[in-house]
């Protein structure tokens, strides 16, 4: 790989990293800080704060590193400086927030633990106090611009949170954090209601929430510790208080208390377990208990704003572990315009644009290029289209380059079409090079099918880009993505009839056995000795699929028992239907007439034969015990004898044939074994058929799974039996659960899920799987549908519009900025009049409906 060709692809791949993240990102969270403001701080190891001399927080910094001996020494022999006034004079001086050394070196000590913890986010909640904010935030802006600014690059200031712990009458231990610009009206209002720092308030918890809100105090409120709460208090008052709906989260600083909580919670409010959340707090009064107990929240912004809407949102944005992120997703798209392509940006620069590893919506105006940009990603993976149009359109624009990450390795894959010179004859209806395509119309199914030279795979590390060759990219790009996935491409299969195809597909992917493989790429292979194959072979096919039968039927009944009465998988639902795989085959073979002249068995009567042994033993038994000359056990399981007419007619009678008897039983199956062979190609279709028809699966969906005023039993039915809206709705389930059920992490590719669905599925179940599956698998979707973007708690919305020629982005953002906000009700609302007229419309009946939902 040349130098130049080496910038160039490190420019395409720092073009997409360089794009500025508009999405939400996890941060690690340490809830609910003392600090020595509260009484009973123990600044390490039980040592109470307060008792403590300067000596001995002195050795402490050294014991946990934040000074050396040479420094510990220094300071020791300047004591005396320390402790005097003049030093805290020098303090107030300099406007550095401290009372005393003691206090500066206790804070500092605070924020060298939370910085090497690898804290992001601290919320301080002093007992009854706001007193050591001030003191913290400073400690942990001067510790990061002397300690880790300009030497590691990854670590940024701690962001802290203004909060306070306030103990409240009926024991309740109740956490307020504000927003810090109102931090001198919190002071106020902290003045009028505690007694003392070490008492607290004489109101209950439910009065105080009630003061927060009369006093317009903008906060994020929860109960503290409730795993070592006594819920004190009258029944009447615990139904108020958990059915606030000021409270979204509770904290727990043992987590496996939270189901005894939820269930005594469950008391006042029997959808507490929907409800709250739960914020896993340190409750640390020491630096040694700091970082153990943490908390992961999800921010757009790191503000209050972002932290309240993560709180109230806590199913999607709060964890208390930390998610584990796809190690599969695409960072991004560049695309060459050239002089024709439709996508671009600005001043005929390349268009870029970067996603979410969670969950993308991608909206716009009709002809905006939405459709067109999925497209792109999936055939530059798959090498597959399935429409030449679509094909024309993506092949317009010069080179697209889309970067990706798959299990800890960045990539870039480089698109570029082949196209003819112009002027060469027919290249306006078929502008590709002939060789660099063909169009497979196999099974019905019309694939445009393209060449290795559409496209390179390059590796990205720190150091070199290696261009890959193509059967490693191969096997890299099919990781990456699967086109399966696409919904597109399973709404086309669904068209087709061919649902249970991709069913199958989704769920052998992970049962893939190259020797089952194997025989069935074998079996039409004439070079082969064809009896000594089936007779080597068949014993080990059998129980290899006996095994893996025994595999996907345990996964399978873990789901459906999980997803009852929701979803159920069925394995080889047409297994006993033998006509499936035989029907061609005997009906050829009962055309003869006598299997042998002496003996009373004909032709047909073998086909029953094998019809009833493959019924009750199964078919590959069968041939197995036949091919292996098994004679005498195929007979002790299956007597010949049982199938043969009891009716004797004239022609029997005439021919004088015998009954069967143990000395012909060898010549009839080696009879029966001439027959199959010399109808081999027969034989092999019935044998790959019984594979289809084995490893054949289908789907039953509830299809009342809707939002309805009106409670309506579970309806299971079989998806071949649904409408198409209900197909897609099963398939939509089926590829969200039980991706998610499987950790199946392979990036979704969603074109316009709405036009087939109608709106009250996509309310109660689509954006209830998005909103479950987006923080462990990415998903890019393309929408006109408004509950989608707004309810499915989309990471980024990236807005595109056009002037008919081309199209661009116009925005890109979380759904919450005001600016994609706006965006968001011109395209998908009609605009502000028109949502504000809907608004209008509903807010009449608001009350009525509810009332009725619940």
């Amino acid at each position: 790989m040349s130098e130049k060709d080496f910038d160039y692809i490190n420019n395409v791949y720092q073009q997409i990293k360089n794009q500025r993240a508009r999405y939400g990102t996890l941060k690690r969270c340490e809830f609910h800080i003392h600090t020595p403001a509260s009484y009973d701080y123990k600044m390490y190891k039980n040592l109470l704060y307060q008792e403590m001399t300067e000596e001995q927080i002195i050795n402490v910094a050294l014991e946990v590193g934040y000074i050396n001996t040479e420094i510990r020494k220094k300071i020791l022999e300047n004591i005396n400086h320390y402790k005097s006034d003049s030093y805290r004079k020098e303090l107030k001086e300099k406007n550095i927030p401290y009372y005393s050394f003691k206090e500066y070196l206790a804070y500092q000590l605070i924020a060298h633990s939370l910085y090497q913890k690898n804290i992001e986010v601290a919320i301080i909640s002093d007992h009854n106090t706001i007193s050591g904010y001030s003191k913290l935030k400073y400690a942990l802006e001067e510790y990061f611009s002397e300690k880790i600014k300009g030497k590691d690059y990854s670590k940024k200031t701690i962001c802290l949170f203004l909060g306070v712990e306030i103990s409240c009458s009926e024991k309740n231990h109740l956490i307020a954090i504000f927003d810090e610009k109102n931090i001198e009206k919190v002071e106020s209002f902290l003045n009028e209601i505690i007694m003392s720092e070490e008492g607290g308030t004489y109101y209950t918890s439910q009065n105080v929430i009630e003061q927060i809100l009369n006093k317009k105090l903008d906060a994020i409120i929860y109960l503290a510790h409730l795993n070592s709460s006594d819920f004190l208090g009258s029944s009447t008052y615990n139904n108020t208080l958990f059915t606030s709906n000021k409270l979204d989260v509770f904290g727990l600083t043992q987590l496996n208390a939270k189901d005894r909580v939820y269930d005594r919670i469950s008391n006042y409010n029997k959808k507490a377990r929907k409800k709250f959340g739960i914020i896993h707090e340190g409750d640390s009064h020491s630096i040694d208990t700091l970082g153990d107990k943490n908390t992961w929240i999800k921010f757009s912004n790191m503000d209050f704003s972002s932290l309240k809407k993560a709180i109230k949102n806590h199913r999607i944005n709060v964890y208390t572990e930390k998610p584990e992120k796809s190690d599969k997703f695409i960072k991004g798209l560049l695309v060459y315009p050239g002089k024709d392509g439709f996508l671009r940006g600005n001043n005929e620069t390349p268009f870029v644009v970067d996603f979410s590893r969670d969950l993308n919506c991608i909206i716009g105006g009709r002809g905006t290029g939405k459709s067109t940009l999925l497209n792109m990603i999936e055939c530059a993976f798959c090498l597959e289209i399935d429409d030449f149009e679509k094909l024309k359109m993506i092949s317009k624009h010069e080179r697209i380059y889309i970067v990706f990450y798959l299990e800890g390795d960045n990539y870039v894959l480089e698109f570029i079409p082949q196209i003819k010179n112009k002027e060469e004859e027919y290249y306006i209806d078929d502008p590709f090079i002939k060789s660099s395509y063909l169009i497979d119309n196999s099974n019905g199914k019309k694939k445009i099918k393209l060449n290795q030279n559409w496209i390179t795979l390059y590796k990205k590390s720190s150091e070199k880009i290696e261009k890959l060759k193509y059967k490693d990219a191969q096997e890299i790009l099919s990781k990456a993505y699967r086109r399966g996935y696409s919904i597109n491409n399973i709404i086309n299969e669904i068209d087709r009839g061919e649902v249970g195809a991709f069913v199958k597909g989704t769920i052998l992917n992970n049962f893939n056995n190259e020797e089952i493989q194997s025989f069935i790429y074998q079996l039409s292979d004439k070079r082969r000795n064809f009896p000594k194959f089936l007779q080597e072979k068949l014993q080990i096919i059998i129980n290899e699929m006996a095994k893996r039968k025994e595999k996907i039927n345990e996964i399978l009944r873990e789901f459906n028992i999980e997803y009852r009465p929701f979803l159920k998988i069925i394995y080889s639902p047409k297994i006993n239907n033998t006509d499936e795989y035989l029907k061609e085959l005997l009906d050829i073979i009962s055309r003869e007439e006598y299997v042998n002249k002496q003996i009373r068995l004909s032709w047909n009567d073998v086909a029953n034969y094998i019809y009833q042994f493959s019924k009750k033993e199964g078919f590959l038994k069968f041939l197995s015990l036949l091919f292996n000359s098994n004679y005498k056990e195929l007979d002790n399981i299956f007597n010949l004898s049982s199938i043969v007419s009891n009716n004797r007619d004239f022609k029997d009678i005439d021919k004088d044939l015998i009954e069967i008897s143990d000395e012909y039983s060898t010549i009839i199956f080696e009879a029966i074994r001439h027959e199959l062979l010399i109808r081999r190609e027969l034989l092999e279709t019935s044998i790959k058929k019984w594979f289809e028809v084995f490893d054949d699966f289908t789907i039953h969906f509830n299809i009342n799974m809707k939002e309805s005023s009106i409670h309506q039993k579970p309806l299971m039915k079989d998806i071949n039996e649904m409408s198409l809206g209900q197909k897609v709705a099963a398939i939509l389930s089926f590829v969200f659960n039980y991706g998610y059920f499987t950790n199946d992490n392979t990036p979704l590719i969603i074109d316009q899920p709405e036009d087939n669905l109608d709106n009250q599925y996509i309310y109660k179940n689509l954006v209830e799987s998005l909103r479950q599956i987006k923080n462990n698998r990415q998903v890019i979707i393309v929408t006109h549908n408004s509950t989608i973007v707004t309810n499915a708690d989309t990471e980024q919305v990236i807005v595109l519009n056009s002037d008919n020629e081309h199209g661009w982005i116009e925005k890109k953002g979380y759904p919450t900025d005001k600016k994609i906000t706006k965006l968001i009700i011109n395209y998908l609302e009609g605009g502000i009049d028109s949502f504000k007229h809907k608004i209008e419309s509903y807010t009449l009946f608001l009350k009525e409906l509810s009332k009725n939902v619940d």
